[in-house]
């Protein structure tokens, strides 16, 4: 999704079912109501494919609003319009609406039914939005900050009627920018919710490797001096449905992890994992962040990391030293010839290698000649 020249949703890719609740998290100007407008069919995507309840959004338009229910974040009444007369409105457009007495009091609203929309309160007003959404039956429904500025009552009112919803087989997709709010529904799914760095990121499981299947051939091949390169994404098996939709990602092989035990399988000297960043960060995502030179695996656990990004490397190289004495890095690709030398990236050594003085983040490593744990790198303190 694109405003002119700005990009404001990017590599976006999601999938919702029947009965599902389905939450976007992000700060505010994240691209989340684009996001939502975009399935919504108000806006066409520059790229990408979308499709709700099998539909078009923007070329089926018609069809899908007969079948579909918004919440928007603000606004969408007459202000002079009470609640029950909004709804009995708004019922007049469908061939099957609900009953717009039941919808007042099932969103709590039955007390302030003849209240002008401009007097209610900010919470009335979302309660209200609420109910129109739903006035139509919708199998799908997209609701867009539903909690923002609502009181405790309203927000318990909320809930239950998503889960309510939820037990009729409709879909639901909220937006918010309220974390508590994320984590709640988080916990009704069991998902993790996690930071990473400034923003938030769903943490799917990542299953242990069991073992290698190429393990002897890598070896045959590194025995005859034969440079191997091995790649692949780790994903399970998933299959594609009749609307295109890939289904069955709820987990990831930790390819990290896998990295690792392939390397001590085969007594590689040392193992490198380049990413997309300098090195490990302490503090990462804050303005004081800095990259990590040199540490211990004792020092390297001690880490708050990002459990669905540097976490899992971590853990890896980590793993690595201690299975085999040797050492570890982890860095950027684009420095993977300084990393060998010494140069660049995070340097991991096995616990009880370092000496005292050299546990500082500040430490720079740099080459000489390779003893036996493989790298061959000292260090020495730089001054600053």
């Amino acid at each position: 999704m694109r405003y002119g020249t700005r990009t404001a949703v990017d590599g976006l890719s999601l999938q919702a079912e029947h009965g599902q609740v389905l939450a976007l998290l992000g700060p505010n100007g994240a691209g989340k109501t684009s996001t939502v407008e975009t399935l919504e069919g108000y806006r066409r995507p520059a790229s990408g494919t979308v499709r709700v309840l099998g539909l078009d959004p923007t070329a089926e338009h018609r069809a899908l609003v007969a079948r579909m229910g918004v919440m928007l974040q603000r606004g969408g009444v007459y202000p002079v319009m009470g609640a029950r007369r909004a709804l009995r409105l708004f019922a007049r457009y469908y061939s099957d609406p609900e009953d717009p007495d039941a919808l007042l009091e099932l969103v709590g609203l039955g007390a302030v039914a003849s209240t002008p929309w401009r007097r209610l309160s900010g919470g009335e007003q979302q309660r209200l939005s609420l109910a129109l959404a739903l006035v139509g039956r919708p199998e799908v429904v997209f609701l867009d900050e539903p909690t923002a500025g609502v009181d405790p009552e309203g927000r318990l009112a909320i809930r239950e009627v998503i889960g309510a919803l939820k037990a009729r087989g409709v879909c639901v997709v909220l937006t918010t920018h309220e974390l508590p709010e994320a984590e709640r529904l988080a916990d009704e799914r069991g998902w993790q919710v996690r930071p990473d760095g400034q923003a938030w990121r769903r943490v799917v499981a990542s299953p242990d490797p069991i073992a290698i299947v190429e393990e002897s051939l890598v070896e045959l091949l590194l025995w005859r001096e034969v440079i191997v390169v091995c790649a692949g994404g780790g994903g399970v098996p998933v299959v594609r449905d009749a609307n295109g939709c890939l289904r069955g990602v709820e987990a990831v092989v930790d390819k990290d992890r896998t990295s690792a035990i392939l390397a001590a399988s085969v007594k590689a000297d040392a193992l490198l994992l380049l990413t997309d960043v300098a090195g490990v960060e302490a503090g990462y995502g804050t303005p004081g962040a800095r990259t990590i030179r040199r540490s211990s695996v004792d020092e390297l656990r001690r880490l708050d990391l990002p459990a669905g990004s540097m976490g899992p490397k971590v853990a890896a190289v980590c793993e690595f030293a201690e299975r085999t004495g040797h050492f570890a890095a982890i860095g950027s690709l684009t420095d993977a010839e300084a990393i060998l030398k010494g140069e660049a990236g995070t340097f991991v050594a096995p616990s009880g290698y370092l000496a005292e003085s050299e546990h500082d983040e500040t430490v720079e490593p740099r080459q000489q000649p390779c003893d036996e744990h493989g790298l061959g790198i000292t260090a020495e303190k730089q001054n600053h």
